[in-house]
């Protein structure tokens, strides 16, 4: 396995390669309901770690949630719907 090089140090590093069927069943999953509430809600809560300590970051994941993720962005965003989605056990209509 040919090592990729990540940081500015050009530190290398062994990552294997995923087959094409893991590949295709993750794209698979990530166009479910369940799929979207997941990238939506990791979106959310890495924006809200990263907004001081890296706010360019944090800019792009808000980006990407609020016009790709749209209602599962929105509801880890919103205080008052997050407590709300908990308290209903998780269900998520669209």
């Amino acid at each position: 396995m040919k090592p990729n090089t990540i940081g500015k140090e050009g530190r290398k590093v062994n990552v294997p390669k995923p087959s094409q069927k893991n590949v295709e069943e993750a794209r698979k999953f990530a166009s479910t309901p369940r799929g979207q509430l997941i990238l939506g809600q990791a979106l959310a809560v890495a924006s809200k770690v990263l907004k001081d300590k890296e706010p360019s970051n944090s800019d792009d994941m808000k980006f990407l949630g609020e016009n790709l993720f749209g209602i599962f962005f929105h509801i880890y965003t919103n205080e008052d719907d997050v407590k709300s989605v908990l308290l209903d056990g998780g269900e998520v209509n669209e």
